[in-house]
């Protein structure tokens, strides 16, 4: 009965032991992942930093190019002003010729 209390104890102890060096190893794994994880959250906030900044380049780049094209449509319309005048002083030049020829 004594053996059988005593081989009972240390299969209990065998058995502690087990269960601390589980809890070591999952404790270990759990850090692992924790790395991996901070590791791929740093990559995550890099990635929308670029982005965030490739954002505002465009933003930029759209500004301009509306300013470009605002100034391409004033000029656009300076040069069918300059048409109309063109066509209204020819129309008055062929006039005025048939008036004094």
């Amino acid at each position: 009965m004594m053996l059988k209390i005593t081989q009972l104890e240390r299969e209990g102890e065998a058995a502690l032991n087990k269960i601390h060096k589980l809890k070591k190893e999952n404790n270990a794994q759990r850090i692992n992942k924790i790395v991996v994880l901070e590791k791929d959250k740093q990559a995550a906030t890099s990635k929308i930093e670029e982005l965030e900044k490739e954002k505002e380049y465009a933003g930029r780049k759209i500004d301009l190019l509306e300013k470009e094209l605002k100034t391409k449509e004033y000029i656009f319309g300076q040069y069918k002003n300059a048409q109309k005048k063109e066509k209204k002083l020819r129309t008055f030049g062929i006039m005025w010729l048939s008036m004094y020829s």
